[in-house]
């Protein structure tokens, strides 16, 4: 199940009556940043209110002192360790918060934590009511597409509203 964090672009930011909610989902890369960009530059409107969808992904070995930290049951281990992903969280999401509010873009950032990253978008999008999703496509390789999946092939079979993903010219 994911769990969310919300953190507003601007202080008191409701969704305006009659805006147009769209959902992009960020994750600190070259490539979410693109897809940010593609859309405030190429799409956006001052009727949209954007939804920034983020879910962090444990790496191999914070998965590994996460699971080992569950085995304990050290109370102190798991508070440092999800204290570290909020900071990280944090952190990352600040240069997109600080281009939407330059652009006067309104909005907001959701965290969702969650062990399956393109159910998290998808689930934040309907949550949201979203119109459609903006999504950067991080170029992975024939073969770790082939053995892990891709979230962009995931949220766009699994959305139930039409998704974009921005291909960076490279």
């Amino acid at each position: 199940m994911a769990t969310a964090h919300e953190l507003h672009t601007h202080e008191n930011d409701a969704v305006p009556k009659g805006s147009r909610i769209v959902a992009v989902a960020i994750d600190g890369s070259a490539h979410s940043t693109y897809a940010l960009d593609f859309y405030i530059d190429n799409m956006w409107t001052p009727r949209d209110y954007v939804v920034m969808v983020t879910v962090p992904e444990l790496d191999s070995s914070i998965k590994h002192t996460w699971s080992e930290a569950l085995f304990k049951f050290n109370k102190q281990n798991l508070a440092t360790l999800m204290d570290e992903q909020v900071e990280k969280v944090n952190k990352d999401l600040h240069a997109a918060r600080e281009k939407m509010r330059k652009r006067n873009v309104k909005g907001k950032v959701r965290a969702m934590f969650s062990g399956n990253v393109g159910h998290a978008i998808c689930h934040a999008a309907e949550e949201e009511k979203a119109v459609f999703i903006i999504m950067g496509n991080r170029g992975h390789s024939m073969l770790r597409r082939t053995v892990t999946g891709s979230i962009s092939n995931y949220v766009i079979n699994h959305s139930k509203i039409p998704v974009m993903v921005c291909r960076q010219n490279h």
